[in-house]
């Protein structure tokens, strides 16, 4: 019990000393250099790994042939899970009066459930009938925008509807077909946004009402002659959207559709030369600041032992044995490390939190969830622990084999 409570005065007494003051600062800045650079890294791996894996566009083809060309051969196609017409991608948004409150206008996009849609039911059921639909469990039917004419991105979080006000909220679509009548649907379960990336704000309904209320022409071209004459092109939707059944199969798929004779684009592509730059650049820094930070730690720890050789003197004089020694100056530098490392990581959570809500704020509202590298946390924890109690055993070691006389003279 001495023995501890001797250690903890020890400790106490000396770590609150000019050298570790100043060897903290210098570690926090370091750790949160280290921290948002991991951050960096591993948003680049997680952003592509999920597109792959739950973005539907990132599987999604756009097909494009002659008017005499047979679509419909597509469907025998291995791995092809879905082939419809181009109207049915991409999706619409309305402004819906039913969500309006103050500061932001009710806002939803809406997006046609397809066979080959990744949808898990959280609460309620899936869509069965015509004029139902489905929403996210965090919904938010606001658009990020503040209003059309500014690029001010904001999101307030008191406006994120709970479940049991969504569950049987009706609300009015507009239609953009003359021919058609608005529709009123009900939301009759929440689904998991995580499962497909779409925004905060998405909604899905049937097909059929879908098909009601889109614009019956991709494009309406209006132009005038000479003589002021007004002339109004509609533009009929052209190609199909082919959805394969996973992204490792895409390629593949893509090739065999274009041997027929088709022409073929990726719905949604990741520009693979900016991630490997977004990863590149951190991860150099990483490993410089890494090396650098080592041995500046190394650098302090060491001039920090030679300018206490008195007082490794005094406590062998008094009976302190080498091992307790070397724990002492080994738990007063874990300390140094750990108390900056909670700074360091408080300051990076602030961070964090002040772009979520300001320059990341368009992935939090298309429910991009930013992980936290935990694993490269820990792995840097370790790493900075275990050099701290290799230099402190190392070299202490060797300091305090020196005699009694020899550490105790000028």
């Amino acid at each position: 019990m001495k023995s501890f409570q001797d250690k903890v005065f020890l400790i106490r007494s000396s770590i609150f000393t000019k050298r570790n003051i100043l060897l903290s600062i210098i570690l926090i800045l370091i750790l949160l250099i280290l921290l948002v650079c991991f951050h960096l890294i591993f948003f680049v791996t997680d952003y592509q790994l999920i597109n792959e894996s739950k973005n539907i566009d990132m599987r999604t083809l756009l097909v494009y042939g002659e008017e005499n060309k047979d679509f419909s051969q597509i469907d025998k196609l291995e791995h092809v899970v879905y082939n419809n017409s181009t109207k049915f991608y991409g999706g619409t948004a309305r402004n819906v009066p039913e969500f309006n409150v103050d500061n932001a206008m009710g806002y939803v996009e809406i997006y046609p459930l397809l066979p080959s849609n990744n949808i898990t039911i959280i609460e309620g059921r899936n869509i069965e009938n015509n004029y139902e639909a489905i929403c996210p469990i965090n919904f938010y039917p606001h658009n990020v925008y503040l209003n059309q004419n500014t690029s001010t991105m904001k999101i307030y979080p008191k406006y994120y509807m709970d479940s049991d006000d969504i569950i049987g909220k009706r609300f009015v679509i507009s239609s953009e077909n003359e021919e058609n009548n608005d529709i009123t649907v009900e939301v009759v379960g929440l689904y998991d946004p995580e499962e497909n990336l779409k925004s905060i704000s998405s909604c899905f309904i049937s097909m059929q009402d879908y098909d009601q209320i889109i614009n019956p022409y991709s494009m309406i071209l209006t132009s005038y002659d000479e003589n002021g004459n007004k002339y109004v092109e509609n533009i009929e939707y052209s190609g199909n959207m082919v959805v394969v059944d996973d992204y490792d199969n895409v390629e593949s798929v893509k090739r065999s559709i274009e041997e027929m004779g088709f022409s073929v684009n990726n719905a949604f592509h990741i520009d693979e030369e900016i991630l490997k730059t977004i990863f590149t650049i951190p991860l150099l820094v990483s490993l410089i600041v890494i090396i650098l930070s080592l041995n500046i730690l190394y650098s302090f720890i060491n001039k920090k032992m030679k300018y206490r050789l008195h007082k490794y003197g005094i406590l062998r004089t008094l009976g302190y044995n080498k091992k307790f020694i070397v724990s002492i100056d080994t738990w007063e530098n874990l300390f140094v490390f750990l108390g900056s490392f909670i700074i360091a990581f408080l300051l990076y959570l602030t961070i964090y939190f002040v772009l979520s809500q300001t320059l990341l704020i368009e992935l939090t509202y298309g429910n991009f969830i930013l992980h936290f590298p935990v694993l490269y946390i820990l792995g840097l924890i370790a790493l900075f622990v275990i050099t701290i109690i290799g230099i402190c055993k190392h070299k202490l070691k060797k300091i305090l084999n020196l005699s009694i006389n020899e550490l105790l003279k000028d």
